[in-house]
């Protein structure tokens, strides 16, 4: 298995530092001193604790919401129906034979196994696996997922593969949705929120993809979602604004003008909407990214080419006067794709890689991003910033826990150090500001 190569040097930390450095003192809260009226002095001890110890204090905003997208690929197991459909089965069968080569299995997903060297199975498509994934979560610090929107239904489940051209038609992309059905029908799905994370171009809307809903009926589904008290809201200019990602190719602006009027219609305010492709247009609140790094043949330091970079990349839109929910990637490695006929965007896969962090870089990058939440508020408005991903496995940017004698949950164990660390500081020096001392 792939483990990265010890710690960062000191020029590392120091640049990445400076980088976040320089973009602390360019945004003061957006609404903090409204709220609070005449704010009270800032004590010493506050200074030294706050991230932005220059500042006027407000109200205290409260935690860093911290979010992760989920892409739920692994659905099925050989022999079974599901797996072996020619369509249903296929991303579920492409993702498990490109893990399957010994090398991989340090990715194997907690619910999976190790069938020999060069076989696995994963099939997370059962109520139980979900309540684990559950729990995983709330126990280290995730407050809501955020699914890939894939059709939950289709008109013709076996079409003519020159329907399927790359795998694009309904029939090849519905497992997709099995996580998304077992969260919403699970009895502690309270304990994690979920949001939305469309698809512009493939499945929003899914009508033009062999869905079997019309777009009316589909926006009807969303407006349902977000009447749910575990969907993730944000209170940005009205409150109870449903938050919601899209990736793919950029929104049609008539179907995200028929998206806002639907959920307006339905709730009374307009969704947050927040671009990872970078698409900035009316309607569109924010921008993110679905995952970050630069890769090498023999591979690159995550620390330098991906920390950093998505460092520099959350300053420069503060910068600009962007707003944004900052991306934390865990990784950036998907050469088991590479290796692997995979059915699908062959053109996307290559040999280039970033190396896997270890678990103190982890924390680190962690760490900045919710450093870089807290001390730029007007940018990061939202005060969430999310991590890319729950379980991208054979991507190489997951943090759900994988085979026990491969490290089990450790990634979330080095998150959870990072959010642990984040809020003891907050607590600290609120209590001080307020002259708890």
């Amino acid at each position: 298995m792939t483990r990265t190569q010890g710690a960062s040097s000191g020029s590392e930390r120091g640049s990445r530092k400076a980088a976040l450095q320089g973009g602390l003192l360019l945004l003061l809260p957006a609404a903090a001193c409204a709220l609070a009226g005449t704010p009270p002095p800032v004590s010493k001890a506050a200074a030294a604790l706050s991230p932005t110890p220059t500042r006027s204090a407000g109200a205290d905003p409260g935690p860093v919401i911290v979010g992760a997208i989920r892409w739920d690929a692994y659905f099925a197991t050989p022999g079974t129906e599901a797996f072996d459909d020619p369509n249903f089965g296929v991303v579920s069968r492409a993702t498990t034979g490109d893990m399957s080569p010994k090398k991989w299995h340090y990715r194997v997903p907690f619910f999976g196994k190790e069938v020999n060297d060069t076989a696995i199975e994963a099939n997370g498509n059962t109520p139980e696996v979900m309540g684990q994934e559950l729990q995983y979560a709330a126990d280290h610090g995730i407050k809501f997922w955020s699914f890939c929107n894939y059709p939950i239904g289709c008109k013709d489940q076996h079409p003519p593969a020159s329907a399927c051209v790359g795998i694009q038609c309904c029939a090849d992309n519905v497992g997709l949705s099995y996580a998304w059905n077992l969260y919403l029908n699970h009895p502690d799905r309270h304990k994690v929120k979920f949001t939305l994370l469309l698809q512009p171009g493939y499945w929003f809307h899914g009508q033009e993809s062999g869905s079997n809903e019309t777009w009316a009926q589909e926006l009807q589904r969303y407006t349902t979602y977000f009447k749910m008290p575990n969907y993730q809201t944000v209170d940005i200019g009205e409150k109870g604004r449903p938050l919601v990602f899209s990736f793919g190719r950029g929104l049609n602006l008539t179907h995200l003008a028929d998206f806002i009027a639907a959920t307006k219609a339905a709730i009374g305010v307009s969704p947050y909407v927040v671009s990872m492709n970078g698409q900035q247009a009316p309607g569109i609140d924010a921008v993110s990214r679905y995952g970050g790094g630069s890769g090498a043949l023999n591979g690159s330091d995550y620390e330098t080419h991906l920390a950093q970079k998505e460092v520099a990349d959350w300053t420069a839109r503060a910068k600009a006067g962007t707003k944004q929910v900052p991306t934390v990637s865990a990784g950036s490695d998907d050469r088991p794709r590479s290796e692997y006929p995979m059915p699908w965007g062959p053109k996307y896969w290559g040999k280039s890689y970033v190396k896997d962090p270890t678990m103190p870089q982890l924390t680190s990058h962690v760490e900045d991003g919710l450093k870089f939440v807290a001390a730029n508020r007007k940018s990061a408005e939202t005060n969430m910033m999310i991590l890319s991903a729950w379980n991208e496995y054979d991507e190489g940017h997951y943090i759900a826990p994988v085979l026990q004698k491969y490290g089990g949950a450790e990634k979330l164990q080095a998150i959870k150090k990072a959010i642990d660390g984040a809020e003891a500081r907050r607590k600290a020096y609120w209590a001080s500001v307020l002259g708890e001392e």
